[in-house]
């Protein structure tokens, strides 16, 4: 697993009704999650990101989302929970995350 430490983050949180929030508390739209994610991209920064239900049928913002951060090679650690206290690995693995 790539370190977070000491670096910028983003937490996303992406809901089955395509609702998503930014660091806990923000309600943001797709278009100004975008900008975010460039300036993210710009500090070197990281993505923890959530999607609800992820092992359902994935909502077409969710997939916008990741799309994005995937093909702007940010660095992103998954999370099965919502309060981000576990991280899944490149293998599926889920274990519990040392700190948030």
């Amino acid at each position: 697993m790539l370190s977070f430490e000491n670096k910028k983050k983003l937490t996303i949180k992406v809901f089955a009704s395509g609702k998503i929030i930014v660091n806990e508390k923000l309600e943001m739209d797709w278009d100004s999650l975008k900008e975010e994610l460039i300036k993210l991209k710009a500090q070197n920064g990281t993505v923890w990101y959530y999607r609800e239900n992820a092992g359902g049928q994935s909502n077409e913002v969710a997939m916008d989302v990741f799309d994005f951060i995937i093909k702007n090679k940010l660095p992103v650690s998954l999370s099965s929970k919502p309060d981000f206290s576990d991280y899944v690995d490149q293998n599926g693995n889920v274990f519990p995350r040392k700190q948030q």
